[in-house]
């Protein structure tokens, strides 16, 4: 299963609790460790530039998309909180 798919499959679970943050970036910390000494293995071996490249942009991609999605549901939970004030 990839990064991705486990860290879909925690939001999935727990919905966007502080919970399913805490489980993502432990898996994404756990993914970057494990991609770091496989790296680091694979540059002794002398093609370990590129591998680590292509993993870090995935990781990059990653903390985008969850970056974006908090984003968007602080606007939401804003959004509500001034209807409910202005009563709209």
């Amino acid at each position: 299963m990839s990064l991705r798919d486990r860290v879909k499959a925690i939001f999935r679970k727990y919905g966007f609790t502080t919970i399913a943050i805490l489980k993502a970036v432990s898996v994404i910390i756990g993914a970057i460790i494990n991609s770091l000494k496989s790296g680091l293995s694979n540059v002794a071996k002398g093609n370990g530039l590129k591998t680590s490249g292509k993993k870090l942009v995935i990781f990059y991609q990653i903390w985008m998309v969850l970056l974006q999605v908090f984003y968007l549901k602080q606007r939401v939970k804003l959004f509500h909180f001034l209807v409910k004030i202005f009563g709209y």
